[in-house]
């Protein structure tokens, strides 16, 4: 199966501004962020997010039972199938949250399409 055959997967996470450069570098070293001839894709986009820490909680942001509103970026990419166990396991490490907001969502290809 060829590169442009493989089954390509979305990434979705919320990163911190602070360590947005980090996570970027990270996934895009384990195989992320590649896509038909191109490098170093990806998408961003800035907004706040909320949580309140529970007991349980070791958050990097914010104090127990406390809302904390943090301004993030909504970072997406692509991901090849072959790469995509790496670029998961290279967001977490490198994310400074205890328990980062990620999602992965299997993409259709548009000329199969037609």
């Amino acid at each position: 199966m060829g590169e442009q055959d493989e089954r390509q997967y979305h990434i979705i996470c919320y990163v911190p501004m602070s360590a947005v450069e980090t996570v970027k570098q990270s996934m895009f070293a384990a195989g992320a962020g590649e896509f038909q001839g191109y490098s170093h894709c990806c998408w961003q986009t800035q907004g706040v997010g909320e949580f309140v820490p529970d007991n349980s909680a070791s958050p990097h942001i914010g104090a127990h039972n406390q809302k904390s509103s943090v301004v993030e970026i909504k970072l997406e990419m692509m991901c090849r199938a072959s790469s995509l166990s790496s670029a998961v396991t290279a967001l977490k490490s490198s994310h400074p949250y205890e328990v980062p907001a990620i999602a992965v969502f299997e993409m259709v290809s548009v000329d199969s399409l037609s």
